[in-house]
C-alpha cells in the first residue's frame, strides 16, 4: 500500500512537469532562408510561442552555427564577416515578454530595418563573395513567475532558474549573397555565346 502511495505522489509531482509544452520559435519567411545582392541589409520576422504558465523574456539572439556541449546548446561557428553582420534587434531593441495573461503566450513581430524589429538583420557585406551561409537563429531568455511588466514585478524572486539545458530557442536560417540580374544577364550570354561558337 505505501509503495503505490508513494507512486501517486511522485505521478502527482511529475504530471505538471510533463504536460508543459516547450516554447517554440518559428522565423519569418518560414523556411528562414533570405538572400539578397552585396551591399544590402535583409532580415527575419519572428512568432514566439510560450505556453508555459511562466513568462519568457528574450535576452539575446545570435545567427550561426549551433552544437550541444553538455546539453547546451551554444554557437559554434559565425558567418565570415567577408560575407557581412548579423545585428540582434529582437533583445537590443526590443522587450518581448510572452505568457498568460495580461501578456500573450503568442508574439509576433516582422522584420523592419528602419523600425528594428524581428529578430535583427544581416548586412551583406558589399564585396561578399557569391554563397549561402547556412546555419541557425539562436535564442536564449529568462523565464519569470510574474510578468515584468507588472508593478510588483521582483527580478530576484520571480526569477525561476532554467533547468538543466539553460534556456534556448533555435530556428534554422540561412543568408545568401546573390549576383545583381545584369551578371546574371551577361553569364547567360557568355554561355549562349560559348554554345554557338562550339557549334560552328
Amino acid at each position: 500500500m505505501r509503495k503505490q502511495q508513494r507512486l501517486l505522489l511522485l505521478a502527482g509531482l511529475l504530471t505538471p512537469l510533463l504536460g508543459q509544452a516547450a516554447a517554440v520559435l518559428t522565423l519569418s519567411p518560414a523556411t528562414g532562408s533570405i538572400q539578397a545582392m552585396r551591399g544590402n541589409v535583409v532580415g527575419w520576422g519572428f512568432t514566439i510561442s510560450n505556453p508555459d504558465p511562466n513568462f519568457l523574456v528574450v535576452t539575446s539572439a545570435a545567427f550561426c552555427k549551433t552544437v550541444v556541449v553538455a546539453g547546451f546548446t551554444v554557437c559554434d561557428q559565425f558567418p565570415d564577416p567577408a560575407l557581412g553582420t548579423f545585428t540582434d534587434y529582437i533583445a537590443q531593441f526590443n522587450f518581448i515578454v510572452a505568457g498568460p495573461a495580461p501578456e500573450s503566450p503568442v508574439v509576433s513581430q516582422a522584420f523592419n530595418q528602419a523600425l528594428q524589429t524581428g529578430v535583427g538583420s544581416f548586412a551583406i557585406a558589399p564585396a561578399a563573395p557569391f554563397g549561402t551561409f547556412s546555419g541557425q537563429i539562436l535564442l536564449t531568455y529568462d523565464l519569470y513567475s510574474r510578468s515584468p511588466n507588472d508593478p510588483l514585478f521582483d527580478p530576484g524572486s520571480d526569477f525561476i532558474a532554467p533547468g538543466p539545458n539553460g534556456n534556448t530557442l533555435t530556428a534554422n536560417a540561412a543568408v545568401s549573397a546573390i549576383p545583381e540580374p545584369a551578371t546574371i544577364l551577361l553569364v547567360a550570354c557568355g554561355a549562349a555565346m560559348l554554345v554557338l561558337r562550339r557549334r560552328r
